[in-house]
């Protein structure tokens, strides 16, 4: 039995501890940005590091389909979405597959809360966004054709979602509420077990 209730505590904490949550995103933005190539900054929310990023646009109807690939700098991008490629410079990712609409980065590849980071497609979108710098994180960079270069809108954004999974190994408080519950009951049910007496006549 021990075995089986420390698997099943391991299992608990890993899944505890792996679950994607937001990281960076804006979507209170109402204004139509029209049919374009886009970029965005972004500043990663949350404490420790997180990989297996999944981005997405958004349109008038909700997250845009994702084409094309994403390819993620340290610094901004001066070049055109036909010069974007994995040997450009200060290149830190491109995302590696479109899965569920977003673009999906491999898991190997992590972010840092705090950092800032700068997103860049090479597909033409149709988005939604704000112009009144609802979201402070970053900005928007928009081309207008494949062999213009991204022009930076300080103070405004696209509407976006970045979505990550923590790679810390530290089950948040509720997680371990819970995990110490469990241990309560397991103890419990092991004491109110049949003890087994032998008798001899």
């Amino acid at each position: 039995m021990g075995k089986t209730v420390w698997g099943s505590v391991a299992a608990f904490l890993m899944a505890s501890a792996s679950h994607a949550v937001v990281v960076a995103g804006n979507t209170g933005g109402t204004s139509d940005g029209g049919v374009a190539i886009y970029g965005q900054s972004f500043t990663v929310s949350g404490t420790g590091s997180f990989n297996g990023l999944a981005f997405n646009f958004f349109n008038e109807t909700g997250p845009a389909q994702a084409s094309g690939s994403a390819f993620i700098f340290q610094s901004a991008y001066a070049g055109t979405p036909e010069g974007l490629s994995s040997a450009s410079p200060g290149l830190l990712a491109q995302s590696a597959s479109v899965s569920g609409g977003a673009y999906q980065f491999d898991p190997a590849f992590s972010v840092n809360a705090g950092q800032q980071y700068f997103l860049y497609t090479n597909s033409q979108y149709s988005t939604v966004g704000s112009g009144s710098d609802n979201y402070q994180g970053g900005n928007v960079y928009v081309a207008y054709d494949p062999n213009a270069t991204f022009i930076p809108f300080p103070g405004q954004d696209a509407n976006f979602r970045l979505t990550a999974t923590s790679t810390n190994a530290v089950p948040e408080p509720a997680t371990w509420a819970m995990f110490i519950s469990g241990f309560g009951l397991i103890g419990g049910a092991m004491r109110r077990r049949q003890r087994v007496s032998v008798s001899f006549a």
